[in-house]
């Protein structure tokens, strides 16, 4: 545990406690301990050797989302990954995990095959169990070995993954430009109309695609603390970038797009390696793609992923996207930009207050009388699809690119 970083950014804090008017945890909980302020507080008590891995510190420090709100509104710029992040690694030093989560980390999340037959086995058994009409007996499996809530609408994994029979490079007549496409388990394993969606718009902006087979990027494994994974995570993908020859990582999630090109410099320093990593819908803009004629008659309103604005400044681009389309009708909805409480396994661990914080996200969606919520992360698209069964709506969650691409329907 690195405690004299985590000093140094506890240190940088005023408390004044702005931090608190954004913190999504702290607005649902009320409770000190869940600010960035509380935490920060909990954190350096830690640091400092004062208070022990108490159940209420791990609590605090396992809450946290990493919406980056809070640095967003701090004037003093406090970075709250550089103290969550390292008591999370301390604490699981310290305490461990279970043995199912430890070996979904290391074991399914951490190797791209195993992971992906794990994908195929769970598309196949959800299908199965459907047919057999044995829904409760196989909820309560999951609730009882992995903690999954009983009523969480579940992502319907594919049997045939985007990477699935694809070459390693495809290319379309005259284009001269050459990226790397990076879907990330998300998009390659459950929603793969996103990594078709965004291959077929890079074919069309003139641009060739290397599909490299990459391992998962590495942020749930970075996000709990596990960092030796994590850096191993990244440096075998970055080996395998670094032999397509290309420069340029295209993204269609903001957390991978923010573990690419911001933290593996954290982890691995000037090993790193200096790739423009770009979010697909910037890179579909910079290379002047026109949507297609066909008019899709949509109230359509956006939710801004957080990795995704504040990690790798995406704002503007899919509301210039969105607005373009044919027969959109883009509408703005309130607070665009606050956390929509999946925070990866925040909404797991903590599936209450996630839902909760998700609630508000919710009610703002219905008073925009959309009918389709897009945004940007394929994480914030699974949750929000949970949102919605929860509260009875039959509303499609897509990302942009999936609309833009139906705009060249014939």
């Amino acid at each position: 545990m690195n405690r004299e970083e985590i000093k140094k950014q506890c240190s940088i804090c005023s408390k004044c406690g702005k931090c608190r008017t954004v913190c999504p945890t702290f607005v649902e909980e009320r409770k000190e301990a869940l600010s960035t302020r509380g935490r920060i507080h909990l954190t350096n008590d830690y640091a400092n050797k004062t208070c022990k891995a108490s159940e209420p510190l791990i609590k605090s420090v396992s809450t946290c989302l990493f919406c980056l709100k809070c640095k967003s509104v701090c004037p003093n710029n406090v970075d709250i990954e550089k103290v969550i992040i390292p008591a999370r690694s301390e604490i699981l030093d310290t305490n461990g995990r279970s043995f199912i989560e430890s070996f979904i980390m290391k074991y399914i999340v951490g190797r791209r095959r195993p992971l992906s037959i794990a994908a195929s086995l769970m598309g196949i058994s959800d299908r199965a169990i459907s047919l057999a009409h044995m829904q409760t007996i196989y909820r309560s499996l999951l609730n009882t070995t992995m903690g999954v809530d009983k009523t969480r609408l579940m992502p319907k994994f594919s049997i045939r993954h985007f990477y699935g029979g694809k070459k390693a490079s495809v290319t379309a007549p005259g284009n001269t430009k050459t990226v790397i496409y990076f879907p990330g388990c998300s998009a390659n394993l459950v929603l793969t109309n996103i990594a078709e969606s965004a291959l077929a718009l890079l074919l069309r902006s003139g641009t060739d695609v290397l599909l490299p087979r990459m391992n998962c990027c590495g942020m749930p494994v970075y996000a709990s603390g596990d960092l030796d994974l994590a850096a191993k995570l990244a440096r075998q993908n970055i080996e395998k970038l670094r032999a397509t020859g290309a420069r340029t990582i295209v993204t269609t999630c903001g957390s991978c797009g923010s573990m690419l090109g911001r933290i593996y410099k954290d982890l691995l320093g000037s090993d790193a390696d200096d790739f423009e990593v770009i979010d697909i819908m910037s890179y579909l803009i910079r290379e002047g793609l026109e949507p297609g004629s066909h008019s899709l008659n949509l109230n359509v309103t956006y939710h801004d992923p957080c990795h995704l604005k504040r990690g790798m400044n995406v704002y503007e681009e899919p509301r210039q996207l969105l607005s373009n389309m044919p027969g959109v009708n883009f509408i703005e909805m309130e607070d665009a930009d606050t956390c929509c409480g999946s925070g990866g396994t925040v909404t797991l661990k903590y599936y209450d207050l996630s839902k909760r914080i998700r609630k508000n996200k919710i009610h703002r969606f219905q008073r925009t009388k959309a009918h389709v919520l897009a945004t940007g992360c394929p994480a914030c698209v699974m949750n929000l699809e949970d949102g919605m069964a929860e509260y009875g709506l039959e509303t499609k969650v897509l990302h942009p690119i999936e609309l833009l691409n139906l705009t060249f329907e014939r």
